[in-house]
């Protein structure tokens, strides 16, 4: 094996760890979030949602079953309040639920389904650290 090999290898187990200590901290109790969307709100459960993707000033939401639904705003705006709850950006456009990925890499992540997205080179560095976080956080407890 040649040393960039290696190097790949070593980052995937760093990733696969990294994503199960991320998943063991997402609350498995029921989470609503609150989605303002002008004068209305909106609640949705996390769990049932499987990802996010923004489309100019409309955010469509891609339930479990299949389903969609639309709201009005940009995703930019939206983000934080999904990231609380377990979700990664892993494009300007797309928000998944880390509660319902298969598995990943430094480029791409599979959700249930076998929903794959590309991790855009400008999020990979933020995704894989916000991994690492969780990991550490979890080996202190």
């Amino acid at each position: 094996m040649t040393v960039e090999r290696d190097r790949e290898m070593k980052i995937e187990d760093e990733m696969k760890r990294a994503l199960l200590a991320y998943k063991s901290r997402i609350p498995s109790a029921p989470v609503q979030i609150m989605v303002p969307e002008g004068r209305n709100i909106h609640f949705f459960k996390a769990a049932d949602i499987l990802y996010l993707q923004g489309d100019y000033d409309n955010v469509k939401l891609i339930m479990r079953r299949g389903k969609e639904k639309v709201i009005r705003g940009r995703l930019d705006r939206i983000a934080e309040l999904f990231e609380k709850h377990g979700f990664l950006r892993i494009q300007v456009s797309y928000l998944v639920n880390g509660r319902y990925i298969l598995g990943m890499d430094k480029k791409q992540v599979v959700l249930k389904g076998n929903v794959t997205f590309k991790i855009s080179p400008k999020y990979q560095k933020k995704v894989f650290e916000e991994l690492k976080v969780f990991q550490k956080e979890a080996k202190k407890e």
